[in-house]
């Protein structure tokens, strides 16, 4: 806004000045005349002169007496003639009663346009500057709060790590000072054997974490072990088609994980996929993490009718008794699996189970 305010200035002047310069012109001109009189800018005044007696010529005067006939009105004696005057008679002005009209000059007119045009501007930056004034004022009030509020994250967060940092100092002061109390003595070694403890416990937890890394890092799939009532084994025939994985091969219901999804959710969703059954009662049993994925395995008990379950994967699904399942070639790791389940070694195993 200051940037603009300076070229309103710098715009507006050289325009005012153009502009100013005919008006003035034209003031200059109006009252400059010298041939004008100021009288005869002015309404002339009514004046009523009364003119001197014009003086009778003796040779009228006196034919003029001679012709008036004689009356008998006694005649008053004539007085002695006054000699004229050289200098004219007085005039006698009569001036109306009427004032002239007020005339504003024109010179005025046009100063106070200009004065009016100057103004206005002015006026304007005037309530330009008072409003950035103000929102400058604000601005400075929000960052003023803004560095005030950084600046208190920063000492909370001093704080805090002073606070760990003699939390932990303390500790192990106290760890020493009860190292010494309880030397040579029982409760020395219940120390020596919780120490030993804690350290097995960090180790752990850091494989564990270590591994969960990993899981995450591969793709997911999920499978789920179905018996019935008799102990028998749920498996589907997958389709024979060239074109996927192990064709033609029995193995148990499961498939990949999608984005977003839980091992359980993704369970659910397969079984309502495949053979259209709501799972309610399953559980995780074991998480496999094989070289190429990670595969979490569940259980449950279930019985149905396997020639009339709707199939919309594979060409067929059959329950199986356990001891015949430990010799079929299953497809993926499901004889591993199946194995482990039962208690029963298998002997191309080669995989980690978590």
């Amino acid at each position: 806004m200051r940037m603009f305010s300076n070229s309103l200035y710098t715009l507006f002047l050289p325009l005012l000045l153009v502009i100013s310069l005919p008006f003035t012109a034209i003031a200059q001109t109006g009252s400059a005349d010298p041939t004008v009189e100021p009288s005869a800018l002015m309404p002339q005044e009514a004046t009523t002169t009364s003119a001197a007696a014009p003086t009778i010529p003796a040779s009228r005067a006196t034919s003029s007496q001679t012709s008036l006939p004689n009356t008998s009105t006694p005649t008053s004696p004539t007085p002695a003639a006054i000699p004229a005057s050289t200098n004219p008679a007085p005039t006698v002005t009569s001036t109306s009663t009427n004032p002239p009209p007020a005339v504003i000059p024109t010179n005025l007119i046009l100063l106070v346009a200009l004065a009016a045009l100057a103004i206005l501007p002015f006026g304007y930056l005037v309530v330009q500057s008072l409003k950035n004034k103000k929102v400058k004022e604000e601005k400075k009030d929000d960052s003023s709060c803004f560095n005030l509020k950084k600046l208190l994250d920063e000492k909370l967060k001093e704080l805090t790590d002073l606070r760990g940092k003699l939390e932990s100092k303390a500790k192990g002061k106290a760890r020493e000072a009860l190292r010494e109390g309880v030397k040579d003595t029982s409760a020395g070694d219940l120390l020596a054997l919780l120490e030993k403890a804690e350290k097995e416990y960090g180790r752990l937890k850091k494989l564990f974490e270590e591994c969960t890394l990993e899981l995450k890092s591969k793709p997911q799939s999920v499978c789920i072990l179905l018996e019935n009532a008799k102990g028998e084994i749920l498996l589907q025939l997958r389709d024979d088609k060239p074109s996927i994985q192990h064709p033609n091969q029995w193995v148990m219901l499961g498939g990949q994980m999608e984005a977003g999804e839980t091992p359980e959710e993704a369970i659910k969703r397969e079984m309502q996929e495949e053979i259209e059954v709501e799972l309610d009662n399953f559980k995780l049993i074991r998480t496999y993490n094989w070289a190429e994925n990670v595969e979490y395995v569940f259980h449950a008990v279930l019985d149905i009718d396997s020639k009339q379950t709707p199939l919309h994967e594979g060409q067929e699904i059959r329950y199986f008794p356990k001891n015949q399942v430990t010799f079929m070639q299953l497809a993926f790791h499901d004889n591993e699996i199946v194995c482990d389940y039962i208690g029963k070694g298998y002997e191309k195993k080669s995989t980690n189970s978590v």
